[in-house]
């Protein structure tokens, strides 16, 4: 499912904005669709796609967003992370130890996630351990525009309550959101939480992320970012 298309009829307006404790990053509509096509490259180039699964281990941060939109837009759904769950085609995680265990369990490619907000490489050139993969520097390395098959009808999300696809998150930002509105939310502490971070987005808006949920804070980035508080 392409959800960035309808996003680019303004290129230039801001679709993801995060506060993290690593600093502020923020990406327009123009630049998520680059990154997320990127994404898609690396999952075909994986051979992953329509009913193949993608694990995501990750805390708030733009780069486990461009993975789950990389990976919606080849048909695949992603999904929580678990040592005991069928195993995934890929694994992407901000978190060495999840990296490693996920490796030694057998996950067949495991990508490291970069928490910087520039997105700059986890490990210096020679530095990275084998069998673990440099989500940044391999991300960088695909090509801007997506070129592969369309692909729709296929669960976005594995959850506990079974998958869920497009329509189900269509439905309910249209009956939970303005349409094309800027949302502030707090960050999410599991992968059905990012998908229901990224609920603006399947309203034609934008959403703003913050890690710091304290109330003086959040208005204070709802008066900044000029969003909706959720």
């Amino acid at each position: 499912m392409d959800l960035i298309a309808p996003l680019l009829t303004n290129p230039a307006s801001p679709r993801v904005t995060t506060y993290t404790p690593e600093g502020r990053a923020e990406l327009s509509a123009e630049t998520l669709a680059n990154w997320s096509a990127k994404a898609a490259n690396l999952l075909v180039e994986l051979d992953l796609g329509a009913g193949d699964r993608v694990a995501v281990a990750a805390a708030t941060g733009w780069q486990p967003i461009t993975v789950a939109l990389g990976a919606w837009r080849v048909g695949a759904a992603i999904t929580e992370w678990r040592s005991d769950q069928e195993e995934p085609g890929a694994l992407f995680t901000d978190s060495i130890e999840v990296a490693e265990a996920a490796a030694e369990a057998g996950v067949p490619e495991v990508y490291v996630l970069s928490t910087d907000p520039l997105g700059r490489a986890v490990w210096e050139p020679g530095r990275q351990p084998f069998g673990l993969n440099d989500y940044a520097e391999e991300l960088r390395m695909q090509p801007d525009a997506y070129s592969g098959a369309r692909v729709d009808g296929q669960p976005l999300l594995y959850g506990e309550d079974g998958p869920l696809f497009a329509q189900d998150f269509f439905a309910r930002a249209s009956t939970e959101l303005p349409h094309g509105g800027r949302v502030l939310q707090t960050g999410w502490s599991s992968t059905a939480g990012m998908c229901e971070a990224l609920l603006p987005l399947f309203a034609g808006g934008s959403v703003v992320l913050s890690t710091d949920c304290a109330p003086e804070r959040l208005q204070q980035l709802a008066d900044v970012e000029k969003a909706v508080l959720r």
